[in-house]
This record gives structure tokens, C-alpha cells and sequence, in this order.
């Protein structure tokens, strides 16, 4: 209940040694907002600012509070995903947050892919930089079949989409991609080799884990 969402908010000023206004903690409670719905911004901006920013940003592109929460954090997964500099105020405090949302949604070919792929950059920064070291090493090709590096994350979720397994949900396949303990390789017959086929795990000597 609403009691017990304030002890959460309180629980969360003594944390941050930061006093917060009872008047934005019953706003943050009214409108069911807790410190964790929102934890993908407080290394950047303090309660009170978070306070102005999503009333001001809900007035401005006439949203609820939670779809005005949701547009903020795919948009910085989707920025992510571009490379932009999350903590330039510019980009994670975006003047007009829908507008802003809305050119990177026109810049993906699938939103939903853009910010999943933007939240695993996010919680693996190097694994994306592995991705485009493995096609020297592992590209290859023979009459029936072809061996096929991912170029960036997006391309394992794309293959995993495909293929509905949950090679790019996992978080495990990641950290092994960022610990250069393995690598996802795509296996492709050589007569369609847009079309997916299998998915490998395979080591840096070359030793397949999993097909």
C-alpha cells in the first residue's frame, strides 16, 4: 500500500544520505513510482530533478506518468544502441523526450530489438567490441556451409528472434561474450546464407560448446 511505498521512498533518502521533499515522496507514492522503477537514472540526476523532469515531460508530450517512464528508459536503451553519450545532460535530460523517442524509433528497423539491444550494451559495454573482432577469426566458408561472425549485438538478437531460442536473453551467453570466455557464431547453409540456421557457442580455440 501507499504506507509502505513511502517507508520504500524513506529507505531510499537514508541510502543516498540526500533529503527528499514529503510532498514529491506522496507524489512519487500517488502515482506508484518506487526508487527501483526508476534506477536507470539515479547515477545521473538527483529525486527532486527526476520530480521536475517527469511532470515537466508528461505535460509536454501529454503522457502518464508510466508511459512517460517507459518512453525515458527505451530511449536511453535505444541512445545506447547509437553510441550517444548517456551522461551529456543534453541527451539523457532531452528537452522534448517524446520527440527524441520518436526519431530513434524511425532510425531502428524494430524498436523492441533497438532496446534490447541498448539495455545488454548498457550491462555488457565490451561485448559489442568482441563482436566485431570475430569475423577475421571465424568467418568461413566450404561447398555446403558458412560460418558467420554477428557484427553487433543487435545481430544475435536478430538471430535469436529467428531462431526462438535465448541466446540473447540469457544474460550468461553475454557475460561469456564480455569475459572473451566464448563467442556466438552464426551457422548458415551456403546456398541461403541470409536465412538462419543454427546458432553456435564457440571457444577462442575454435572448440564448438553448444549447436
Amino acid at each position: 500500500g501507499a504506507g509502505l511505498d513511502f517507508l520504500k521512498w524513506l529507505r531510499f533518502e537514508r541510502d543516498i544520505e540526500q533529503p527528499i521533499p514529503d510532498n514529491v515522496i506522496d507524489w512519487f507514492c500517488k502515482n506508484h513510482l518506487l526508487p527501483d522503477n526508476l534506477k536507470f537514472i539515479w547515477t545521473r540526476m538527483n529525486p527532486m530533478q527526476v520530480f521536475n523532469y517527469v511532470r515537466t515531460q508528461m505535460e509536454k508530450g501529454n503522457m502518464d506518468v508510466r508511459t512517460m517512464v517507459t518512453t525515458w528508459k527505451d530511449y536511453l536503451s535505444m541512445a545506447a544502441k547509437f553510441h550517444y553519450d548517456l551522461n551529456d545532460e543534453i541527451i539523457y535530460r532531452a528537452s522534448d523526450l517524446r520527440k527524441r523517442h520518436d526519431e530513434l524509433v524511425l532510425k531502428c528497423q524494430s524498436k523492441s530489438r533497438a532496446v534490447r539491444a541498448g539495455e545488454l550494451m548498457l550491462r555488457f559495454p565490451h561485448a559489442e567490441e568482441v563482436c566485431k573482432t570475430l569475423g577475421k577469426k571465424f568467418n568461413y566458408a566450404d561447398g555446403d556451409y558458412k560460418v558467420i561472425a554477428p557484427r553487433s549485438l543487435e545481430d544475435i538478437l536478430t538471430e535469436g528472434d529467428a531462431l526462438h531460442h535465448c541466446i540473447a536473453s540469457s544474460d550468461r551467453y553475454m557475460e561469456r561474450m564480455e569475459r572473451q570466455e566464448s563467442y556466438i557464431l552464426f551457422l548458415r547453409k551456403a546456398s541461403k546464407p541470409q536465412i538462419p540456421y543454427y546458432t553456435m557457442e564457440v571457444e577462442p580455440n575454435g572448440t564448438v560448446r553448444q549447436l
